[in-house]
């Protein structure tokens, strides 16, 4: 059951998904970079899905590949279809054989700099980089600066990336030309940011990216309640039934989700959760309830 096509968001090009488990995977054709990228859609049972990669973008390969990006394989425009597949869309990242977190072409050598510098720092031992003699070379490595540009990125203040990088067996950062491990980019600079000899880098971090790297292992960390569908796929999301705190709903209003939200959460935490309840002049007027997590 395949879509052939050449991918432009105007067309309109999907077909109906036969069932609640079904997804689309993204077939990417042989070609060169100079050409339009030529994909296909296939639609697949989550029970019986090949083996596939997930990505953020599409980024050219001269081999066919199996890929899941969320931009083309779900119909933006079809809300049932999307409410369904945020649904589960935790497994499809973590079923994922990897996660390529693509971060666009870099400049003036910048690929290169925070790959070398990492890998300089991962033989090192992460843990034993606050610990570094003043003499050490890698303490004064301009090759910081790099690692600081990159951090800058608007990938790290997006929501959405945590689940999609967290829950992945394995996350791959491409940057230009260059390529390393995700959890070994948040282990450095874990660390680097409780090295004061590093503050002159400007190595500005996501607190959420160093807590939440990995969701397989460390379902615990600091509590995030501003985006709702954005953690759906984390296991603190997760009651002692089994199943989402919240179904996700696109034709749903922000209001209706935080009050479907707020009372799942009192009935699986108690009443604590009025701690996370904050107002200004504004909303303590609006005509909803003032209990409710915004």
């Amino acid at each position: 059951m395949d879509d052939l096509m050449q991918y432009e968001p105007e067309n309109n090009f999907y077909r109906s998904l036969p069932g609640l488990h079904a997804f689309r995977l993204l077939i990417l054709e042989p070609g060169h970079v100079s050409q339009p990228v030529s994909i296909r859609l296939q639609v697949v049972e989550r029970a019986t899905a090949p083996a596939y990669d997930a990505i953020s973008y599409v980024w050219g390969d001269p081999k066919i590949r199996i890929l899941w990006a969320d931009a083309i394989c779900i119909n933006q425009s079809d809300l049932p279809e999307r409410s369904n597949q945020v649904m589960f869309m935790g497994s499809l990242y973590s079923n994922a054989s990897k996660v390529y977190i693509c971060k666009g072409e870099a400049r003036d050598g910048n690929d290169f700099h925070v790959q070398t510098v990492l890998n300089d720092a991962i033989t090192l031992g992460p843990s034993s980089l606050p610990l570094l003699p003043d003499n050490h070379p890698i303490r004064n490595d301009w090759r910081w600066y790099a690692l600081g540009i990159l951090m800058e990125s608007p990938w790290f203040s997006r929501t959405w990336v945590v689940q999609e990088a967290a829950l992945a067996n394995e996350s791959i950062v491409l940057y230009g030309r260059a390529e390393f491990g995700y959890r070994n980019l948040v282990t450095v600079v874990r660390y680097l940011n409780s090295s004061t000899w590093a503050i002159k880098f400007i190595l500005s971090a996501s607190l959420i990216h160093i807590e939440w790297a990995d969701w397989r292992v460390n379902v615990h960390g600091p509590a995030y309640s501003d985006k709702v569908y954005a953690f759906l796929g984390h296991p603190l999301a997760y009651p002692l039934t089994g199943t989402n705190l919240v179904r996700p709903d696109y034709r749903k209003t922000p209001a209706q989700v935080y009050l479907e939200l707020s009372k799942a959460l009192i009935q699986q935490t108690g009443l604590r959760v009025l701690t996370t309840v904050e107002h200004n002049q504004a909303t303590i007027l609006e005509d909803f309830p003032s209990w409710v997590t915004r």
